[in-house]
Protein backbone atom coordinates (compact mmCIF):
# COMPACT_ATOMS: atom_id res chain seq x y z
CA UNK A 1 0.00 0.00 0.00
CA UNK A 2 0.88 3.77 -0.65
CA UNK A 3 0.15 7.10 -0.17
CA UNK A 4 0.35 9.82 -2.53
CA UNK A 5 -1.67 13.14 -2.73
CA UNK A 6 -4.34 12.32 -0.79
CA UNK A 7 -5.10 8.73 -2.19
CA UNK A 8 -4.62 5.31 -0.44
CA UNK A 9 -3.55 2.55 -3.37
CA UNK A 10 -3.95 -0.76 -1.57
CA UNK A 11 -3.80 -4.03 -3.39
CA UNK A 12 -5.45 -6.93 -1.32
CA UNK A 13 -4.19 -10.16 -1.35
CA UNK A 14 -6.01 -13.68 -0.37
CA UNK A 15 -9.15 -13.22 1.98
CA UNK A 16 -10.33 -9.68 3.87
CA UNK A 17 -12.39 -11.33 6.23
CA UNK A 18 -12.42 -11.35 10.33
CA UNK A 19 -8.83 -12.23 10.90
CA UNK A 20 -7.42 -9.51 8.06
CA UNK A 21 -10.17 -6.70 8.14
CA UNK A 22 -8.86 -5.33 11.38
CA UNK A 23 -4.92 -4.93 10.42
CA UNK A 24 -6.39 -2.92 7.32
CA UNK A 25 -8.94 -0.87 9.79
CA UNK A 26 -5.76 -0.03 11.84
CA UNK A 27 -3.62 1.03 9.26
CA UNK A 28 -6.79 3.25 7.86
CA UNK A 29 -6.87 4.72 11.15
CA UNK A 30 -3.98 5.94 11.98
CA UNK A 31 -3.40 7.28 7.91
CA UNK A 32 -7.33 8.77 8.44
CA UNK A 33 -6.30 12.24 8.26
CA UNK A 34 -4.36 12.06 5.19
CA UNK A 35 -6.54 10.20 2.86
CA UNK A 36 -9.19 11.63 0.98
CA UNK A 37 -9.76 8.64 -1.42
CA UNK A 38 -8.68 4.68 -1.56
CA UNK A 39 -8.22 3.07 -4.29
CA UNK A 40 -8.28 -0.80 -3.95
CA UNK A 41 -6.61 -3.40 -5.97
CA UNK A 42 -8.79 -6.52 -5.84
CA UNK A 43 -6.99 -8.47 -8.21
CA UNK A 44 -5.13 -11.31 -5.99
CA UNK A 45 -8.60 -11.19 -3.25
CA UNK A 46 -9.68 -14.42 -3.36
CA UNK A 47 -13.06 -13.57 -0.74
CA UNK A 48 -14.04 -10.63 1.37
CA UNK A 49 -16.49 -11.37 4.41
CA UNK A 50 -19.06 -8.70 6.06
CA UNK A 51 -15.87 -7.63 8.37
CA UNK A 52 -14.00 -6.94 5.50
CA UNK A 53 -17.01 -5.22 3.48
CA UNK A 54 -17.55 -3.23 7.44
CA UNK A 55 -13.60 -1.55 6.58
CA UNK A 56 -14.32 -0.66 3.17
CA UNK A 57 -17.71 0.80 4.10
CA UNK A 58 -15.81 2.53 7.05
CA UNK A 59 -13.20 4.07 4.40
CA UNK A 60 -15.87 4.74 2.18
CA UNK A 61 -17.84 7.36 5.19
CA UNK A 62 -14.56 8.63 5.59
CA UNK A 63 -13.29 9.88 2.75
CA UNK A 64 -14.31 12.44 0.78
CA UNK A 65 -13.26 10.87 -3.12
CA UNK A 66 -14.49 7.15 -1.49
CA UNK A 67 -13.33 4.02 -2.12
CA UNK A 68 -13.08 2.30 -5.85
CA UNK A 69 -12.53 -1.26 -6.05
CA UNK A 70 -10.93 -2.33 -9.41
CA UNK A 71 -10.09 -6.21 -10.58
CA UNK A 72 -12.48 -8.12 -8.48
CA UNK A 73 -13.02 -11.72 -9.52
CA UNK A 74 -16.48 -12.93 -10.09
CA UNK A 75 -16.30 -14.58 -6.44
CA UNK A 76 -15.65 -10.70 -4.94
CA UNK A 77 -17.72 -9.22 -7.70
CA UNK A 78 -20.75 -11.83 -6.62
CA UNK A 79 -20.55 -10.88 -2.75
CA UNK A 80 -20.54 -6.97 -3.37
CA UNK A 81 -23.57 -7.47 -5.70
CA UNK A 82 -25.51 -9.84 -3.51
CA UNK A 83 -25.07 -7.40 -0.26
CA UNK A 84 -25.48 -4.31 -2.54
CA UNK A 85 -22.19 -2.85 -2.15
CA UNK A 86 -21.54 -2.79 -5.49
CA UNK A 87 -23.83 0.54 -5.50
CA UNK A 88 -22.49 2.06 -2.84
CA UNK A 89 -18.55 1.48 -3.95
CA UNK A 90 -17.26 2.37 -7.56
CA UNK A 91 -16.45 -0.66 -8.69
CA UNK A 92 -14.77 -1.91 -12.13
CA UNK A 93 -12.58 -5.15 -13.70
Amino acid sequence: SYLKDGRLNLALLGRLDTITAPNLLAFYEKHREEISAVTVDCGKLEYISSAGLRVLMIMQKGCEGGVSLYGTNSVVRDILEQTGFDSIFSVSE
